[in-house]
């Protein structure tokens, strides 16, 4: 039995890794809008008992090819440890999404808004929702984002469609998207022509010690921001600061490119690619150049000659 036990334990830790990879990429929850009982079971709920029966079957099979089987009992045994390993990683992962939300963490591109919506609903029952949607019984977007369900309802005339069902944005997050229009999209790179991508990230504008975002439109002067066209003739947007707003750029950047630096290096990056990180955190932000003269970050590489041609 040690052998089967053994081999028992390590597959039910991979199918549960796997299901664990599957979740955290978004496949689970974008299953679950395909339902396999209509209003019943989707899909994507029932991947974990799938997962625990596979791990399971695998288990119970002979330790190689062209032994005999194994005793009933030993089966039988072996099936359960591997069903248990399962069940226990998903669990697991189960407990972390509720106590730390790794997808916060985790850049998710979501294709489609309703998937990303479907594994927030729990979440979004402590707190004000900070958006709402409704969709059809056919999963089609109806209307939202809105801050109340009121809001929609009155898009709609004051009566809620037959069969459809509203979603809610938990408290402290929204949604964003990223489409073709981009030079590239959180987590996906280069957009696919036509594509939009949704994303669901923290959303704390009041809270006092560490706001999210950073900065809002009260940071910044409505006559002095608008469009125009940079190098190459490529459109930029100008933006004008208030004094409060241009410090808190300043900073934000700063942080922003230190930190690309110290990436760089743990990464074994050449010092020809750290001075063209500065060159270009310099045509970025102008400002940048007296924090890097006067920063230790940088006291490494302030002796180099190309430290200085890189900040002109």
């Amino acid at each position: 039995m040690g052998a089967y036990a053994r081999r028992a334990t390590s597959t039910g830790a991979i199918f549960g890794l796997a299901i664990t990879h599957l979740s955290l990429v978004g496949l689970v929850v974008a299953l679950n809008d395909r339902e396999l009982v209509a209003g019943v079971v989707s899909v994507g709920s029932t991947i974990a008992v799938i997962a625990a029966l596979a791990a399971g079957f695998v288990a119970s099979r002979p330790l190689r090819k062209g032994l005999a089987p194994p005793a009933p009992a030993v089966a039988l045994g072996s099936g359960a440890i591997a069903g248990l390993v399962t069940g226990i990683i998903i669990t697991a992962l189960a407990w972390l999404v509720e106590a730390f939300t790794p997808r916060d963490v985790l850049i998710n591109a979501s294709p489609q808004l309703l998937p990303l919506l479907s594994g927030q609903q729990k979440a979004a029952e402590q707190g004000t929702p900070t958006q709402w949607y409704l969709y059809s019984k056919d999963k089609k977007r109806l209307a939202g984002p809105s801050e109340t369900k009121e809001d929609i309802l009155k898009q709609l005339g004051g009566e809620q469609p037959a069969g459809s069902k509203f979603y809610a944005v938990p408290q402290g997050k929204i949604v964003l998207t990223c489409t073709d229009t981009a030079t590239v999209c959180p987590g996906v790179g280069v957009p696919a022509p036509g594509a939009t991508y949704y994303y669901l990230f923290k959303y704390q504008p009041t809270n006092p010690t560490n706001p999210v975002p950073e900065l809002t439109g009260n940071d910044l002067k409505g006559d002095q921001t608008r469009a125009d066209f940079g190098q190459g003739n490529q459109p930029v947007v100008l933006l004008g600061f208030t004094n409060e707003g241009g410090d808190k750029f300043h900073t934000i950047t700063r942080e922003l490119s230190q930190r690309g630096l110290t990436q760089a290096n743990l990464a074994g990056a050449t010092g020809d690619d750290t001075f063209a990180h500065l060159r270009r955190s310099v045509e970025l932000l102008p400002r940048f150049r007296e924090d890097a003269r006067r920063d230790d970050d940088f006291a490494a590489v302030r002796d180099d000659p190309r430290f200085e041609d890189a900040l002109r």
